[in-house]
């Protein structure tokens, strides 16, 4: 009743097109549209709905199908292969031919399909190319550079991309905002606390809280460096220049004050607390790691995790580290020449992260 009604409302045409679609389910009784079909259509359908059976999981019924962002994630594993100390690995090459597949026209690259170049994602994806081995002479990279520039330049960049920079020297840790582990002290009560950001934000934040407090500052292969990027001899610009306050009552300004506050404290105090704080944070991850598919289950949170555990002085063959980085590898999605990483996988069953 409720299918004819819904019909009723439709015009002629998508009425025509709804009863076509019914009848090419199989084993329809509206098959007298059939007759009005190609064969060939009818045997392109046909082809159709065993392949998306032959996908399907037969115990529970769903499909599980790739989740696909922008080319950041593609970027960033590029950036933690290197510091990883694996920046020779062929997967590298191979996600550098996914990430040239999706240049824009202009130089740049964007944030979603067919959308307009942004900077962010542009100075990710310019610098993964040279961790690659592209030089900056060539078209495309000369392109890049352009497009950068025209969008303002590396200091438009977002924080999480000047903190990966930052990793390798290429971007001065005074122009990061401060992420101090000691936010793991905060109580529930407290106006601002660990707690009163999203489930995802979370696992993000806490191994990145890691990595600031240790500041490490990995060798950047000579080639990968991008000097050229900056438009003088700065390798930062001061915060409230890259996030101006728009008033002088307004949370960009609380934040302003707040992180210069904090610069201001590092290093003073008692170093037990410091100590402390890193082994919560410490803490706070492992035990999202049991019984997971990381922490988050999505790739962000997956690739801070296994910086900050290096940063703590966790070896290679530790076996959760191992587990993350298999995490890592399940995100992953190769085709015959490139590779690319999903943020995260579709649901296969009951999901095990925390």
């Amino acid at each position: 009743m409720i299918k004819n009604l819904v019909s009723g409302w439709l015009p002629r045409r998508d009425r025509r097109s709804v009863d076509i679609a019914a009848g090419s389910r199989p084993g329809s009784e509206a098959a007298s549209y059939n007759k009005e079909i190609p064969e060939r259509l009818n045997e392109a359908i046909r082809r159709s709905q065993e392949a998306l059976l032959r996908l399907q999981n037969h115990e529970d019924g769903y499909w599980c199908g790739p989740i696909f962002g922008d080319t950041t994630i593609d970027s960033d594993t590029i950036m933690l292969l290197n510091f990883l100390g694996r920046g020779n690995s062929v997967k590298v090459r191979r996600i550098a031919n996914h990430i040239l597949n999706k240049q824009n026209a202009d130089g740049g690259w964007p944030i979603y399909d067919n959308g307009p170049s942004e900077i962010s994602a542009t100075v990710k994806a310019y610098w993964a190319l040279k961790f690659a081995g592209h030089a900056p002479h060539e078209p495309r990279m000369e392109a890049a550079r352009k497009r950068i520039k025209a969008l303002g330049g590396v200091h438009k960049a977002n924080s999480y991309t000047k903190f990966y920079l930052a990793l390798f020297g290429q971007y001065d840790w005074r122009g990061i905002p401060s992420i101090p582990p000691e936010i793991m002290h905060f109580p529930k009560w407290f106006y601002f606390n660990l707690y009163e950001m999203s489930a995802w934000t979370r696992p993000i934040v806490v191994p990145l809280s890691i990595v600031w407090a240790f500041q490490p500052q990995i060798p950047c292969p000579p080639h990968a460096t991008i000097a050229e990027l900056f438009p003088d001899s700065r390798r930062h610009i001061p915060l409230r220049e890259a996030v101006p306050a728009h008033s002088f009552v307004s949370w960009t300004t609380f934040f302003l004050i707040w992180d210069s506050f904090l610069k201001g404290m590092e290093g003073r105090g008692g170093h037990w607390i410091r100590v402390w704080a890193l082994r919560k944070a410490e803490d706070w991850i492992l035990e999202r790691l049991q019984d997971s598919d990381g922490p988050g289950a999505i790739f962000p949170p997956i690739v801070n995790a296994i910086m900050a555990m290096k940063c703590l002085g966790y070896p290679d063959t530790d076996p959760r580290l191992v587990s993350l980085l298999q995490e890592l590898d399940r995100l992953e999605v190769p085709s015959e020449d490139s590779t690319r990483y999903q943020p995260s996988r579709s649901p296969s069953g009951t999901p095990r992260s925390r």
